[in-house]
């Protein structure tokens, strides 16, 4: 005899089951809970490895669809179509076919991956329904991305490097390859990341004819390059008048990343999620609130040293809509002539370390975007239903006959997600795209005007009862023999605020970047969407429930 607990509360059911089949159908839910728990310990695993340009990100992504699948098998899913799944699901068929109509396939097959990212919403949001895996997620990204942060001030406060100021492109040096302001990193192994370990390892290798030096080049961005000098030549330049050596700092940050662009789409959107929750954050947890302020602080300081003007300036107009959204009265006021006077110090600021404003026609990166953008018009008039394939203006540059190609030395994309999604995959799947963030703005919204619903209220209550060791979202309603109490719905607000910002700011900077190429922001996008929905799902399952 067993009892039936999905029946009614009112009406408990009962059947008769065969030995058999009850020893079955409890190993199965033994298997179930063993690949949800495995599926979730994968989605830390992702959470953990997002602030960090590696391909842990993508080998969580797999495995994360590996184990969902043989969920999927084991059966009991109460799948439904969900907000997003359908605008998510004609994006990447969308995308995948322009794969196969592509140009260049072998570009365009290492990309589609990529976009399939995407379906990352779907494990995410069947697989997170307590409060508590919501809070343990959104705290290791937090901390996580405290590392980077912590790397990127140590880089400005310990150095990258001995940094070779003033070498004359005539000099021996110079003509050696070695730049001005080149950061020497090593000479022959021995690292020189500061001055002094430059005065050891040029006494260490004072007797090598031949010097390796291994440097970073600081424009436009980072990257390693490596030089082999004689010794002769590093001793006349050392030995010149205006030979110089200083201490290496980044001129524009980007952590350990690739490029300066993705970590700061990354921190901007992090920096919004933890100023969501910030906003949210109850006074009663003023340890909670430091710690938070120190984590939007250490966020927003590695943002501001990326000196990218698109994603400062799309942060500041998201966090003036997230403080609005939160906070009324005259603080509205305060906020909205803050963020007039930041735009104002930040046009000066910009002007001082990169000698642009938020908008300068004669810069170099704004001419090429508009280059790119007129040659990207006539291609979509060309290209209108599939593109020419994603990643194929890299290819034959010749067939597309790109004017700022010719004018630059400079193979890349569009720099606008959507002229290079319509460009690239057509303008079907520009609309799908369109879609997908449409509904994600209506489900943010929504959810933020049901929790508003559902707001913390003084309510007398009477007798005891036990906390659930994991809670719904959003949480129920806690009986207690206080007098008054708080519904804590701080939490999934401050994240959805968070969320929100991050859409709006994201939605800003795709215009003048391809931020849906930059797979080190995008996934974190996806993750958003799918916590997004499985929040606002089991709000409506409590909203129902009551």
């Amino acid at each position: 005899m067993v009892v039936n607990l999905s029946a009614p509360q009112t009406e408990l059911q009962t059947s008769s089951i065969a030995p058999s089949e009850a020893t079955g159908s409890t190993l199965r839910d033994r298997c179930i809970a063993w690949l949800e728990n495995a599926i979730f310990a994968v989605i830390v695993i992702l959470v953990l490895a997002i602030p960090h340009p590696t391909r842990i990100v993508l080998y969580a992504f797999r495995a994360i669809w590996l184990l969902w699948a043989l969920r999927l098998l084991f059966g009991r899913n109460h799948l439904r179509m969900r907000p997003l799944y359908l605008p998510v699901f004609a994006f990447v068929v969308l995308v995948f076919l322009a794969t196969v109509h592509s140009y260049e396939p072998l570009l365009s097959w290492d990309r589609i991956e990529r976009f399939t990212e995407a379906f990352l919403v779907l494990p995410i949001a069947e697989n997170l329904r307590s409060m508590r895996r919501m809070k343990w997620l959104v705290a290791l990204l937090l901390a996580s991305s405290m590392v980077s942060a912590a790397r990127t001030g140590w880089q400005y406060v310990h150095g990258i490097g001995t940094k070779l100021v003033a070498v004359a492109p005539g000099s021996a040096l110079g003509r050696y390859g070695v730049l001005s302001d080149d950061i020497v990193q090593a000479i022959n192994r021995h690292p020189t990341r500061t001055p002094e370990q430059w005065r050891k390892a040029i006494a260490a290798t004072r007797n090598d004819a031949q010097l390796h030096l291994r440097l970073a080049r600081a424009w436009p961005y980072y990257e390693r390059v490596d030089r082999v000098v004689p010794r002769a030549a590093l001793d006349e330049w050392l030995a010149s008048p205006g030979a110089k050596i200083a201490r290496g700092r980044p001129v524009r940050a980007q952590g350990h990343f690739y490029h300066y662009v993705p970590y700061a789409g990354l921190m901007m959107l992090l920096g919004l999620i933890a100023f969501g929750l910030l906003l949210t954050c109850p006074p009663t947890g003023f340890g909670l609130r430091v710690v938070l302020a120190g984590v939007f602080a250490a966020l927003l300081a590695c943002l501001v040293a990326t000196v990218s003007r698109a994603h400062l300036g799309a942060f500041l107009f998201a966090a003036l809509i997230i403080f609005c959204i939160q906070v009324r009265g005259p603080l509205r006021m305060a906020a909205v002539a803050l963020f007039v006077v930041a735009v104002i110090a930040g046009s000066m600021w910009l002007r001082k370390e990169r000698g642009v404003s938020w908008y300068s026609a004669e810069d170099a990166g704004t001419e090429y975007r508009l280059l790119m953008w007129r040659d990207g018009a006539r291609l979509i008039r060309e290209h209108p239903l599939l593109g020419i394939g994603p990643d194929s203006e890299m290819g034959d540059t010749v067939r597309w006959n790109l004017e700022a190609y010719r004018r630059y030395p400079l193979i890349g994309h569009f720099h606008s997600s959507p002229v290079e999604i319509a460009v690239t995959c057509g303008l079907p799947a520009l609309a799908a795209l369109v879609w997908v963030f449409a509904a994600y703005f209506r489900l943010l919204i929504g959810f933020l005007k049901g929790v508003r619903r559902l707001a913390p209220t003084r309510q007398s209550f009477a007798g005891p009862t036990r906390l659930p060791q994991e809670l719904p979202l959003p949480a129920a309603q806690v009986v207690s023999k206080q007098p008054a109490i708080e519904q804590p719905q701080w939490f999934p607000r401050g994240l959805t605020l968070g969320f929100l910002g991050g859409a709006v700011a994201l939605v800003i900077t795709s215009f003048v970047h391809y931020i849906v190429g930059d797979a080190e922001v995008i996934i974190l996008v996806w993750l958003s969407m799918g916590i997004t929905i499985a929040v606002s799902t089991a709000q409506a399952s409590a909203s129902c429930s009551t």
